[in-house]
């Protein structure tokens, strides 16, 4: 039996055989990262679902000792759940935003061998979860337009904090909606400044247990509020007296309610204050760093906006790496051509070379050629993925790209939209 042997009885919970202790917290994270089944439920997995059993050579129980390993890693488990299904809800904002489950996966496993390794499981597993996040902050963000970008790290950051219980759920919603309020008995105190809705929000706001007395004080000191709605950079500006010992979401719900027009400004602070200032710069766009981490079977798809044309950075990227870049317009009866360009990108080049599939209609079956011809030549191709161009809608193209899993740029013009 090998130093960790798993089993599944008849009612399909994992059952591990413990030989070499030393081993088992690798072994176990491993298992927990590769199996598509546990990734979704990975808290559960690791802490309800392993059973560690003894070796049958007949030596004392390793129980008690496997179960403590083992409890180690809940933590990167249950954080890595909740990104996966941040990132999930992402489709909302756009279908072409969906991401599989195998994606997160490989690049889950690519965080834990080009990680910072620790001989601690602590530090170990703190190393792990930052720099898997980072990797999937840079890699969606490769695949968002500019507008949405400062959205999704905001999400992430939110998810992040619900996932920890630091987040309260009245103040998020108001944040969201501002509330609802149907009739305002309150009388507004500072009508030459303070729209009717900002005052109704305030005084919505003040039934929040956080934020009570919020009401009373602007009704009494509406000049030190008025300072705040006269700044250029309210979010930079301390709150009167007391409230300024907020911080967090329930600043951002203050600025809703007072300056609305300097909320996106005040979320890119927050996310800075919660995450880094690295989570509101995404990095440039970088065809190399998208090769590196494609294969023969997972090609590159350019998602164009109107204007945009990224052959220049391909035939700048090829050249830089010695390759040969083989482009051809799709159309009617060019199906065979470009099965001819990656049957001869395949088989004659050893080194391999790109072909370059444009103007592709997600309909048409040879965009799925290129993966397949690579599965039957990967010894030969074994290092250089296809780049693909299209212009589609966003409602064909999110299916291939979720079933697929193929590498995702979107290339627009800044702040541009599809």
């Amino acid at each position: 039996m090998s130093p960790l042997d798993v089993v599944y009885r008849g009612d399909g919970v994992p059952v591990v055989y413990a030989c070499s202790l030393p081993r088992i917290p690798q072994r176990v994270l491993k298992l927990s990262c590769l199996s598509t089944r546990e990734i979704l439920s990975l808290l559960h997995y690791l802490h309800h679902a392993i059973d560690v059993k003894p070796v049958a050579s007949g030596r004392q129980s390793t129980h008690p000792h496997s179960t403590q390993v083992r409890k180690g890693y809940t933590s990167v488990a249950y954080s890595t759940q909740v990104l996966f299904f941040c990132i999930a809800c992402l489709e909302n904002i756009e279908p072409v935003y969906s991401y599989s489950l195998v994606w997160f996966i490989n690049l889950f496993v690519a965080s834990i061998k080009n990680s910072e390794t620790a001989s601690d499981v602590p530090t170990r597993l703190d190393n792990l979860y930052n720099h898997f996040i980072y990797s999937l902050y840079k890699n969606i963000c490769r695949s968002l337009l500019e507008k949405d970008k400062l959205l999704f790290s905001f999400v992430l950051t939110i998810r992040i904090l619900q996932g920890k219980n630091e987040l309260d759920d009245a103040e998020w919603l108001f944040f969201l909606t501002g509330g609802v309020s149907l009739d305002n008995p309150h009388k507004n105190p500072a009508q030459d400044w303070l729209a009717p809705k900002l005052w109704n929000e305030i005084c919505l706001l003040d039934a929040i247990p956080a934020f009570r007395g919020l009401r009373e004080h602007v009704d009494r000191c509406p000049h030190q509020w008025r300072t705040l709605y006269d700044s250029t950079d309210p979010q930079e500006e301390p709150l009167p007296d007391t409230w300024d010992k907020l911080t967090g979401l329930k600043r951002l719900c203050v600025l809703r309610c007072v300056r609305p027009d300097k909320v996106v400004l005040g979320v890119q602070k927050f996310v800075i204050s919660e995450m880094g200032e690295k989570f509101v710069r995404p990095p440039p766009f970088d065809l190399q760093a998208c090769y590196d981490e494609s294969s023969c079977i997972q090609p590159l798809v350019f998602v164009l906006a109107p204007g945009s044309d990224p052959m220049a950075s391909v035939l700048e990227a090829a050249e830089a790496i010695g390759r040969e870049v083989e482009p051809i317009s799709l159309g009617q009866g060019q199906g065979p051509v470009a099965e001819a360009l990656i049957a001869r990108a395949c088989k004659v080049h050893g080194d391999g070379s790109w072909v370059v599939l444009q103007n592709c209609s997600w309909r048409r079956p040879s965009l799925h050629l290129q993966p397949e011809a690579a599965r039957r030549s990967a010894g030969s191709w074994d290092d250089s993925p296809d780049a693909i161009a299209a212009t589609p809608s966003m409602t064909s193209v999110h299916r291939f790209l979720h079933n697929r899993s193929p590498r995702r740029v979107v290339h627009a013009p800044l702040r541009g939209d599809l």
